[in-house]
């Protein structure tokens, strides 16, 4: 009998305990203290995710089924919750309106300030927009149409849908010097809110960025062929040196150049011209004559089948090309015996001086020889003609 006794008494002291202790942390239980908020005002386009809102403070303890968050009586979307800090997403669909913003927990509530939000409509889609001009051959302007603006407020952007801002208007005028993607779209008057952007691509097919020259060969014999390195070389027009034009260059790239010397080059500044202007070297190119080879025969021809041999003087070391049908591709002597007309070119070297030059070699189909009468015939005292 006396445990039992023990026991409900036990049971008893417990239960007053919890009471006591829950009682206690209630009563001195801190309410939400909301110290700022931001932003302190908010403009939602039509259409938008809405805005997030930041609220600091202290005493928000952790988020639990009694808390919340509302700006204005409208529940705000949470993101995060910790004892300092919430964040939390103002929808759209709000609407326009101000109130104060309320953090609610464990059934204790903190309000401040008030938070303003408009909701604007996004402006109707540009029904156009077009290029006057898609490709362009030469530098230059071309001018972009659009239509379907709200009032001539439609805006433009280089690059990508709201990039570079490069106007408003209805019509837009641009000089692209290299391919370019614009767009547009219309700007509300009020609240800034854009419609979907539209895309317009001008196409420029030479380039307009004026060439530079950044290296080139301290020296060069005349004759040789030399790289030009630097950038902007597309659409290149001539290449001169010291004022002599060149008689024939490549363009590798946007950034290399291969150019022959010009026999009568001199010493001097190599300049680059190309549409987007002319670039001039940094410094002078030494230029030297270049040996003068002479291959012989001059003019050589064979018939198929038969060969040919020929030889270079003017240098010290040869080198020929193409090795096709040549008996070797170094030396003054070679023998060629191509089956179809092929020109060889060598190339001699004296010391740092070099000279080319080159011979066609003529191959011609051997000729064809006929016997008449075709058939044997008989031999009679009388003398036969063949």
């Amino acid at each position: 009998m006396n445990r039992i006794l023990n026991f409900i008494l036990m049971k008893k002291a417990s239960i007053l305990m919890n009471f006591i202790i829950w009682f206690y942390c209630s009563s001195n239980a801190q309410n939400p203290i909301i110290s700022n908020f931001f932003p302190a005002s908010a403009t939602i386009c039509g259409g938008d995710n809405g805005d997030v809102i930041t609220i600091t403070g202290v005493f928000f303890q952790i988020q639990g089924g009694n808390s919340d968050v509302s700006i204005g009586g409208k529940s705000c979307t949470i993101i995060s919750w910790n004892s300092s800090q919430i964040i939390c997403t103002a929808e759209s669909e709000f609407g326009p309106f101000s109130g104060f913003v309320i953090v609610t927990n464990q059934s204790r509530n903190s309000s401040i300030g008030s938070i303003f939000k408009t909701v604007n409509p996004t402006p109707n889609n540009l029904i156009s927009f077009t290029a006057s001009l898609f490709n362009i051959t030469n530098c230059g302007d071309s001018t972009m149409l659009i239509s379907g603006g709200t009032n001539g407020n439609t805006i433009f952007y280089e690059g990508f849908c709201g990039g570079i801002a490069i106007g408003t208007g209805v019509v837009k005028k641009v000089a692209p010097i290299s391919t370019t993607n614009y767009f547009a779209a219309n700007k509300s008057f009020v609240g800034g809110c854009i419609s979907e952007c539209r895309q317009a691509t001008i196409t420029v097919n030479v380039s307009c960025i004026a060439p530079t020259i950044t290296s080139f060969p301290a020296t060069a014999c005349t004759g040789n062929t030399i790289t030009l390195n630097g950038s902007g070389f597309l659409g290149a027009t001539s290449i001169s040196f010291n004022g002599v034009d060149a008689p024939s260059f490549s363009i590798n790239s946007a950034t290399s150049l291969t150019v022959t010397v010009p026999s009568n080059a001199a010493s001097g500044l190599i300049t680059v011209t190309s549409p987007g202007g002319t670039a001039t070297s940094s410094g002078n190119i030494t230029i030297t004559p270049g040996l003068v080879l002479v291959i012989s025969p001059e003019s050589p021809a064979i018939c198929e089948g038969s060969a040919v041999t020929l030889s270079a003087l003017g240098a010290t070391t040869y080198s020929w090309s193409p090795s096709t049908s040549l008996s070797s591709d170094t030396g003054p002597n070679v023998s060629a015996n191509p089956v179809n007309t092929t020109t060889y070119q060598v190339t001699g070297n004296t010391g740092s001086r070099s000279g080319t030059t080159s011979v066609t070699v003529v191959v011609s189909d051997p000729p064809t020889i006929a016997i008449s009468p075709a058939s044997p015939v008989e031999l009679c005292s009388e003398p036969v003609a063949l």
